[in-house]
């Protein structure tokens, strides 16, 4: 679930991650059109956002224990 946390209302839609991009300073996620009209964010085009975890591919505990230690902020970012 990925939710905008400097809007009011605090809009949210669930998406699903399809690879470890984006490659740009500053950024953690990309979202299609669609996505971004979701939680208000096409006119600023940049927002802030928290990102949830909502499931898993079954079976895949790698990508669980990879998303434990991914939870603090990424200081090179």
């Amino acid at each position: 679930r990925v939710t905008r946390v400097d809007h009011a209302e605090a809009p949210s839609v669930v998406v699903r991650i399809n690879d470890r991009g984006p490659f740009k300073r500053g950024r953690i996620i990309d979202l299609s059109k669609a996505a971004a009209q979701r939680i208000e964010m096409i006119r600023e085009g940049v927002v802030e956002v928290r990102l949830e975890v909502v499931s898993y591919p079954e079976g895949d505990t790698a990508s669980r224990a990879e998303a434990s230690e991914q939870t603090r902020p990424n200081p090179g970012w």
